[in-house]
């Protein structure tokens, strides 16, 4: 629904105050939207708040300004708030009796209104950063009980100065209705300042049009112009009509009764003032006041408000009154700028008005064709469909663009873009061509541009919510849609902003108008033949030189992006103009004859005639410029690199690929060396695994700590202790009062030796098959770009490719892309598939700097997309086992556990049927396969696994061999997360034991060893035996390794953990604090390890009460989880959790609850119900519904997860055993009363846990 636009000319709202008299404000307002309603024939009846860009209220009219502005209701749902309002707070149920402040009761004032907000679901605060863009602002006059002769402003918007407290809404509602007689006075100010007492507005400001001309200076400036100034009335009553007090009433100074007979005369008063000063401004100053009967009801006469409507309605019969109505809303349907400004209104002269900056979006659309040609018709419509909006004008405006692939769509789109981006306030690209992309943009462009207090579940939802209550002049541009399906759950709701479309599928016509689409298919002959011109770059435009163009584009189908090639070719010199039909029809042939292109229409033919015409172009660059040549060696590149993108996805191509590839290969040098880190426990892992150690599978995954809260205050904190392991998983302590033991197991996975470096060596060079340029390094090690980007330039001077406005991201037009792969024959094609995989599999690193997994994120599509060329995507040689382990590294990076397990399976099986069940690098892809388990929660597969590697590894190579103690590490950390305690010491003693005597006792494997039992005594609550050990720890690592050793933080951060569960907080405090502070300073605050530690601060925070601190670090910790790993990553589940724990402590249950059920719901469809952090979570929803009083829902979900962790976890876990304990309380606690409070309110809701549970 269109209105006026937030810098359109201002329209201005004041509301007098008037007791239940209100109702004829609201009639009158009523009769000027449905007006508006007819004229711009809306289906919806419009919301003042869209048409008035300021209300201000006082008394009464201050509550009808809060229900219309800050609530955003329309006129009949306000009428109907009103009246059910008015009948409520004036009936005589409602009146108080004995000496007390006022003659009916606030408290009922307050639950209504408190009622009202609920229903709305816009938050309790007055301000709400939605207000912060739209027209209609709102504020309240109150006055200071103290000082009545200046009224205070309660706003609904931030102001640069002298701001109002933030106060809740039925606050506010309070303050300005607090009429002496009526109710009592209310104190309001925020937290931590001192309360100030206030009364109704209307004992100072009954007529708050001078308020509102003095709020819209302060908020617009005077150089913004104007529109109209409304001012509506109660009535004239002549003198204030009150209801006689009665005898036990509180007496009132005779000082404030004669203010009050002088509010009447002073509206009239200010109304006349005001109607004298803007004589000189026609159609600027409306007043509307209801004339005659009015003046006979009481302000409390709630009964007579039919006599009032009729009143109201012979009032708006008169013809003046009608027309000043009718002037009234050709203002606000045509948003006419008057030629005054607000100075010029009250009096200052106009001063250059300073434009805001526009926020530029996160994600850089593409650039637009500098030589554009033609489409007017098609601009011209869109000119109109997009075009200014008729003030008020509305609603939603659409447009498709829509035909083959190549024609232009996005080209035209783009031009009329550039073309007008000031006429709209925001303006983002989104490429549309898949879920996945347009989810990833619109979580980047949520990143950048929304609130962060939008409720909202996911970055997509609150990118959709946003949109949804937006009164900005948006532009949505999705680009290459593929299905309106795929777009429907992306599109805001309601109706309004602009959405502009391009797709080749012409089921998009079904949903829009004729007039809001146009065929993109053939340019015309003129616009082609000059777009051929400017693409050659040819000055010459003889009638010749026209004749030839024209057989070009003729032969080109008039097709937008073949003539744009064809001109390219031309201009590089390939071919004379007269030469390149003949070229191009020889080459037709040989085309028509590929067996790879039968079926195809005959626009791809031309497309992909004139893309192949352009690939044996840069062939021949190849063949005469001579072998040796540097031109030849450049086209020769640009071949490669065009084959190698045929197999990457199409968007978001970034030349670090080829970088890391290079680099990697250089540091590796085809070796892989083993890996010797080992799994520690604990409540943090610590990953101070070093480079050299080339662990294939390093443990990047983040174990969620999701402990379920405990129902009662005598609870003890039973929270435990961070995983101390070595190897850094970033976890996050979630507190609560029953602590889930999710700690997180260590990089299990062993690096393979290099026994077969020259196989797998030979393997990579055969199947990369790339000119050794693409990948050499300088004499520093260091990757020499200059080939790579020698070969882009000559793609990019071909129009075969495209760079964003970055310049750091490559892609190719889907055609282009189809064809790049087509044009390859069955054998070549496979070739080329091979090379991409391998080039891609180097690419990964097994590092973990921000900037690593960052690479790896954006990697995943790419991997993807490779993956998609196999038939049956299995791994079917030995050689491809290593690219197997390293893809899922970056799915497991991405919580994609299950896709990571395929690969892992396929490698154990390859490994044991070509190298034998005991050979080394057969038992570590057993052991990273048991990780991968582990990160499932499937502790008994894994362990299964483990202890195989373990019994071969002491048979084949003896109990004290460095790989056995790997194993007996990482089985005994399988034993720790089952809870069995006694198990995991008994083999942590053996392998400390070892270590201690062939290593020392400052090897790092005998500190990790030190560690790792230390965690077994603290999850046995033995806090001394495992302090003694970690401060033993610490002082050698910092002895031997220096204060900001990645070992040495693990350490203080483990013996932070442990005095933290004796309840030393201080000490607990000191030692994260510092940990927290290096870890900023050298791995930068979004690194999965620096957010490890802030959560581990919130959790000591936690457990001190300091709960808005602790609200503080893990909504930071969430905010960047979410925008970096996505809403249904793991690690981002834990965050939420982890949240609702600290929610749950503060006693707010809701918050608590819609966080809860969140994660269950994703974490069953991403984890399954039956993985461990999903039982817990069941735990924690079950805790938070008791809380609430839900008996039923939380007995019934808890015994669900008792026979789910019975089943999965066993009988003797820990877990298990809390919940069972739990469940017995609880059931012992039942009564069987069915009129027991609690069990109605469980029988009230016993429906939602289906609903959510389904």
């Amino acid at each position: 629904m269109a209105s006026p636009s937030a810098d359109g000319a201002l329209n201005l709202l004041a509301l007098d105050g008037g007791g239940i008299r209100g109702v004829s404000e609201l009639l009158i307002l009523d009769e000027i939207m449905r007006r508006v309603q007819h004229d711009l024939d809306l289906v919806q009846l419009p919301r003042p708040c869209d048409y008035f860009h300021l209300i201000g209220g006082t008394s009464t009219g201050g509550l009808i300004a809060l229900m219309l502005g800050r609530l955003g209701m329309n006129t009949e749902e306000a009428l109907r708030s009103y009246n059910s309002l008015a009948r409520t707070i004036f009936s005589k149920n409602n009146k108080k009796w004995g000496l007390q402040d006022g003659t009916f009761k606030a408290t009922t004032l307050e639950t209504k209104v408190k009622e009202l907000v609920s229903e709305r679901d816009l938050g309790e605060f007055m301000v709400h950063t939605s207000n912060e863009s739209r027209i209609g602002r709102a504020f309240v006059c109150a006055m200071p009980a103290k000082n009545l002769a200046h009224p205070r402003r309660f706003r609904t918007y931030h102001v640069r100065t002298l701001a109002s407290a933030n106060c809740r809404i039925w606050e506010a509602a309070r303050a300005t209705s607090a009429a002496p007689t009526f109710f009592k006075r209310i104190e309001i100010g925020e937290e931590g300042r001192a309360k100030e007492e206030f009364i109704d507005g209307g004992v100072g400001c009954n007529n708050p049009a001078n308020q509102v001309l003095d709020e819209a200076r302060n908020i617009f400036g005077d150089n913004r112009r104007v529109g109209c100034l409304v001012s509506i009335g109660t009535g004239h009553p002549g003198t204030i009509g009150l209801a006689k007090p009665d005898n036990f009433q509180k007496i009132l100074p005779l000082k404030l009764i004669g203010v009050l007979k002088s509010i009447a005369t002073d509206c009239e008063n200010i109304a006349h003032a005001l109607s004298k000063r803007f004589s000189d401004f026609p159609n600027f100053y409306f007043r509307f006041n209801v004339s005659h009967g009015a003046e006979k009801i009481s302000l409390e006469e709630w009964e007579k408000m039919g006599d009032i409507e009729s009143h109201t309605k012979a009032y708006m019969e008169d013809v003046g009154v009608s027309a000043d109505i009718d002037a009234v809303v050709g203002i606000l349907c045509k948003s006419t700028s008057k030629d005054f400004t607000l100075g010029n209104i009250c009096g200052v002269p106009i001063k250059p008005a300073v434009q805001p900056p526009v926020r530029i979006p996160t994600r850089p659309k593409p650039i637009p064709s500098p030589i554009f040609t033609g489409r007017e018709e098609i601009l011209q419509k869109l000119e109109v469909s997009l075009g200014p909006r008729d003030p008020g004008s509305s609603p939603r405006r659409e447009y498709l663009l829509w035909g083959m692939g190549g024609a232009g769509k996005t080209q035209i789109a783009l031009k009329f873009v550039d073309e007008h981006q000031d006429r709209f306030t925001r303006i983002f690209w989104i490429d549309a061509s898949s879920k996945d992309t347009i989810e990833q943009t619109y979580k980047d462009i949520a990143a950048e541009c929304v609130p962060e207090t939008t409720g909202a579940s996911s970055p997509v939802e609150s990118l959709i919510r946003w949109l949804s209550d937006s009164n900005e002049e948006w532009l949505l541009f999705f680009d290459n849609a593929i299905t309106p399906e795929d777009l429907s759950e992306f599109l805001p709701h309601g109706n309004r902003g602009n959405i502009l479309y391009t797709s080749r599928n012409p089921a998009f016509r079904l949903s829009l108008p004729r007039d809001g689409l146009s065929e993109v298919s053939e340019m015309s002959d003129s616009d082609a033949v000059t777009l051929l011109m400017r693409a050659a770059c040819l000055e010459d435009t003889s009638q010749e030189v026209r004749i030839f163009a024209k057989a070009i584009i003729e032969e080109l189908g008039h097709l937008a992006l073949a003539i744009d090639q064809a001109g390219a070719y031309i201009a590089m010199g390939r071919c004379h103009i007269d030469d390149y039909v003949q070229t191009f029809r020889n080459h037709r042939q040989e085309l028509l004859k590929n067996p790879n292109y039968k079926g195809a229409s005959k626009y791809n033919q031309a497309v992909y005639a004139s893309w192949d015409i352009s690939y044996k172009a840069i062939e021949n660059s190849i063949q005469t410029e001579g072998e040796s040549s540097q031109a030849s060696q450049d086209a020769k590149n640009a071949v490669e690199i065009l084959n190698l993108f045929a197999f990457f996805h199409n968007e978001g191509i970034m030349e670090e690929i080829f970088k890391r590839a290079a680099e990697n290969a250089e540091e590796e040098d085809g070796s892989e060396e083993e890996d010797v880190s080992e799994e520690e426990d604990g409540p943090e892992e610590e990953d101070v695994s070093e480079e050299e150690d080339g662990s294939e599978e390093e443990d990047v995954s983040e174990e969620e700590d999701v402990s379920e809260e405990e129902d009662g205050p005598e609870e003890e904190d039973v929270s435990e202790e961070e995983d101390v392991s070595e190897e850094e998983d970033g976890s996050e302590e979630e507190d609560g009062p029953e602590e889930e033991d999710v700690s997180e197991e260590e990089d299990v996975s062993e690096e393979e030796d290099g026994s077969y470096e020259g196989v797998m060596q030979d393997s990579l060079e055969n199947s990369i098959n790339i000119p050794h340029q693409l990948l050499e390094l300088d004499k520093d090690g260091a990757w020499d770009p200059l080939p790579f980007r020698a070969g882009i330039s000559i793609l990019l001077s071909f129009s075969l490719i495209k760079k964003d406005q970055s310049g750091r991201y490559l892609s190719m037009h889907v055609l282009v892309h189809s064809w790049a792969q087509n044009r390859l024959s069955s054998p070549g094609r496979q070739c080329r598939w091979r090379t991409a995989k391998a080039l891609l599999s180097r690419s990964i690193t097994w590092r973990f700097l921000t900037e690593d997994y960052d690479f790896r994120r954006k990697l995943l599509p790419h991997i993807q997309a490779c993956q998609k060329h196999s038939l049956t995507n299995r791994v079917t040689e030995f050689r491809e086992t290593e690219q197997a382990s390293n893809y899922a590294l970056v799915l497991d990076e991405a919580g994609r556990w299950k896709e990571a397990e395929e690969l892992e399976v396929q490698v154990v099986e390859i490994r044991k049927r070509v190298l034998g069940q005991e050979h080394h690098e057969t038992l570590t892809s057993m052991n990273n396969l048991a990780l991968t388990f582990w990160n499932q929660g499937r502790w008994k597969e894994a362990e299964e696994l483990q202890v195989q590697v373990l019994e071969i590894e002491k048979r084949v190579l003896g109990q004290e061999h460095p790989n056995t103690l790997t194993s007996m590490n990482n089985l005994a950390l399988t034993f720790w997360n089952q809870g069995r305690w006694k198990e995991a010491e008994e083999l942590q003693i053996q392998v400390s034991e070892i270590r201690k005597r062939i290593k020392g006792q400052e090897h790092p494997d005998t500190l990790m060893s030190m560690n790792n039992l230390a965690s077994i005594f603290w999850k046995q609550g033995r806090w001394k035996e495992a302090e003694e050990l970690e401060v033993q720890v610490l002082e050698i690592e910092k002895r031997v390794k220096g204060q900001e050793h990645p070992g040495t933080l693990a350490s203080m951060n483990n013996l932070a953990s442990t005095f933290r569960n004796q309840g030393r907080w201080k000490e607990a405090e000191e030692l994260e604090v510092q940990v927290m502070e290096i870890k900023k300073r050298i791995l930068g605050l979004e690194h999965p390890s620096t957010l490890t530690s802030i959560g581990n601060l919130g959790a000591t925070f936690w457990n001190q009460g300091r709960w808005k601190e602790a609200e503080e670090l893990q909504v930071q910790v969430l905010e960047i989880t979410k925008r970096i790993k996505g809403q249904e990553h793991p690690d981002t589940l834990m965050s939420m959790n982890n949240l609702a724990s600290i929610f749950w402590k503060q006693g707010r249950w809701k918050e608590a609850e819609e966080l809860e059920v969140q994660v269950l719901e994703i974490g069953k469809r991403v984890l399954g119900q039956e993985h461990p952090d999903i039982l817990a979570s069941m735990g924690n929803l079950a805790y938070t519904w008791r809380s609430q009083g839900y008996n039923d829902k939380a007995l019934s979900l808890m015994k669900n997860c008792v026979e789910l962790r019975e089943e999965k976890l066993g009988v003797d876990h820990p877990d298990t055993i809390s919940s069972v304990e739990a469940l017995r309380e609880w059931e012992s606690e039942e009564t069987t009363d069915m009129d027991h409070p609690d069990t109605i309110s469980s029988v009230e809701v016993s429906s939602e846990w289906e609903t959510i549970s389904s």
